[in-house]
């Protein structure tokens, strides 16, 4: 029994002195957080102040890789017409007609390329187009004896495939002329000459169409871009190497 009590008296005295210490530690705490209320603030203020400078910075880096995108999509568009041997204002026509008939960029660069290619083959008297492009009477240079352009052969193209009822003869056909791009290509052609101008000139109604010399342009700066970086990025090198050797002691 008396063991008990002292435990009991030992357990009180405790709970007194945490009361004590609590009392005190909420004066504390009270005092704290007035101070720590102001400086709170203050933290708030400037975070939403470098929040809107961060906003502003966000803005303007995206702004510039919104610019650097494009002059690398344009760059791109330009390289890929020099190398179809297309006019980038064409190529850019078709490649919206594409995007309207379901079309991938690729799959229609890819079906220009070997059109292009086989319509000139043809024009020799060889290649795997030649009796395809024969049997559909399309014409494949102009008077002055050079390849006609892309656009004009194959607006004859869809006006043949208008008049070739059997589905599998106009896939067929297709498929000499783009090889496994036919099926898509068919889509875009298969109006006639008067549906691919309508939907290439779809393009120009929109006012999307960058003229040859901006795309000129863009491709020269993008150029000129990649010799700078490759400047910098060589003189870089060269002052890593003639570091190596102190570096090396250093280590």
């Amino acid at each position: 029994m008396k063991i008990l009590l002292e435990v009991q008296d030992k357990a009180t005295r405790a709970l007194k002195n945490s009361q004590k210490a609590f009392k005190k530690l909420g004066t504390i705490a009270l005092k704290a957080g007035k101070s720590m209320g102001g400086a709170m603030l203050k933290v708030v203020k400037s975070v939403f102040s470098l929040k809107t400078a961060l906003v502003g910075l966000a803005g303007i880096a995206g702004f510039g890789l919104l610019i650097k995108a494009s002059l690398q999509s344009i760059d791109s568009l330009g390289k890929v017409s020099s190398k179809l041997g297309i006019a980038s204002g064409d190529l850019q026509r078709f490649r919206l007609a594409s995007e309207l008939a379901g079309i991938e960029t690729t799959a229609l660069d890819m079906g220009l390329q070997r059109f292009t290619r086989r319509a000139g083959e043809a024009a020799k008297g060889t290649g795997e187009a030649k009796d395809a492009l024969a049997q559909m009477g399309i014409r494949l240079t102009g008077f002055d004896g050079k390849i006609r352009s892309t656009r004009d052969m194959l607006g004859d193209v869809a006006e043949a495939f208008t008049k070739v009822k059997d589905p599998a003869e106009r896939l067929r056909l297709a498929f000499k002329l783009f090889d496994s791009e036919g099926v898509a290509m068919v889509n875009i052609l298969n109006k006639g000459r008067s549906g691919l101008e309508g939907m290439l000139t779809e393009a120009d109604n929109l006012g999307i169409i960058l003229s040859t010399e901006t795309v000129s342009s863009v491709e020269r700066v993008n150029d000129q871009f990649l010799r700078l970086t490759k400047t910098f990025g060589g003189f870089r090198d060269k002052l890593a190497g003639s570091l190596a050797p102190a570096l090396n002691s250093f280590a």
